[in-house]
């Protein structure tokens, strides 16, 4: 796990954060001929490309999609962008660019681009939010607001050791999706989570039946979201110091000084932390349907579930490069969040016992 903390930081061609990108459609005339047509989003995390959305299927030899992914960027340099033709029960592929992504044009504000596929171009919109916005945690202002409240005060509302909105999307993706190539690092719609986080705020009955009925990246978009915005990480902002300096312990005392932290936090964080490293431990179960190990698990929640307040920067966060610093954080969050899948595994395998 040393790995994590010996990648260089320093290198401002690795994005992190997320990119908004919209698939406006096929540059007319398009196609020579009337097709249906599909478009896989790819993004490279450090060096290796993951699938991180699909568009539905649209007919025409110039069709029009509409469709907007937020697609997180994790050490990233390029998107690829694959266009397929549905024939059947296969697929072909019939067009496809890496565009590379850089700050010097990718901005807060949409940019709009043309992007040639080979025998046509796609439209697209995009937009970039780095890292230490989208992870900026900022409290509700709703009294009853679900997104943005203290986990402490949705639970004593719920009267629940677990928040009904990760319970109800946890559920409904082992029900159908440990199978799903990329889980919980393809995005889904845009406008599904949005509509999941409206009813979950409003109607949890609604929410739940809606669950049933969007694609499973949506459901895994909308738990995402809600951690992300809670106002403080699970991990807590006071024992975020205090897990970096164990994590940097060498590794035959790294877990013992990871779990004394641990112990030191509330009881609501520690069963929401526990009931989730279960879980991810059951997607890794099926490690090899959905291609996710606990390593591509712990890269895409680390930086979720442990992340330092505003109030509590390490001493030297002035001295250091900003955007080295975040990028060795990002590795630190992951492999803090790899130690205790991994703890959590052995669990369960020995009670399988």
């Amino acid at each position: 796990m040393g790995s994590y903390l010996l990648r260089s930081g320093r290198d401002e061609s690795l994005l992190l954060g997320d990119l908004h990108l919209t698939l406006l459609g096929l540059t007319p005339p398009g196609l020579d001929r009337v097709s249906d047509l599909y478009i896989i989003v790819e993004v490279d995390s450090y060096g290796h490309y993951f699938k991180r959305a699909r568009s539905r299927v649209a007919k025409g030899q110039a069709p029009l999609w509409g469709e907007t992914f937020v697609v997180e960027l994790e050490g990233s340099q390029n998107v690829r962008i694959l266009l397929y033709e549905e024939c059947g029960t296969r697929s072909l592929l019939r067009g496809k660019c890496i565009q590379r992504l850089s700050r010097s044009w990718l901005q807060s504000d949409q940019v709009e681009r043309s992007l040639n596929l080979g025998p046509t171009s796609l439209d697209v919109a995009l937009r970039f939010v780095p890292s230490e916005v989208t992870l900026r945690r900022v409290p509700s202002a709703k009294p009853q607001g679900l997104f943005g409240a203290k986990i402490q005060q949705v639970c004593k509302r719920e009267k629940r050791d677990v928040p009904f909105i990760i319970t109800a999307c946890v559920r409904e993706v082992e029900r159908r999706g440990v199978g799903e190539v990329g889980l919980y690092r393809v995005s889904g719609s845009a406008s599904d989570v949005a509509r999941l986080r409206k009813s979950f705020e409003s109607n949890s009955y609604e929410a739940e039946q809606l669950l049933k009925e969007v694609d499973v990246h949506s459901v895994t978009g909308v738990l995402k979201l809600y951690l992300r915005e809670m106002p403080e990480a699970l991990f807590t902002d006071a024992l975020y110091p205090a897990f970096l300096e164990a994590f940097q312990t060498v590794d035959l005392s790294r877990g013992a000084a990871l779990r004394r932290v641990y112990d030191g936090l509330p009881a609501v964080n520690k069963a929401v932390i526990d009931f989730l490293l279960a879980h991810l431990v059951r997607v890794n179960k099926h490690e090899a349907q959905n291609k996710m190990s606990l390593h591509n698990l712990a890269t895409v929640f680390g930086p979720t579930l442990l992340r330092p307040g505003t109030s509590n920067s390490r001493s030297d966060a002035k001295s250091r490069d900003p955007l080295a610093a975040g990028t060795v954080d990002v590795m630190a969050q992951a492999g803090i969040l790899y130690c205790f899948l991994h703890v959590h595994m052995q669990q369960q395998n020995n009670q399988s016992l």
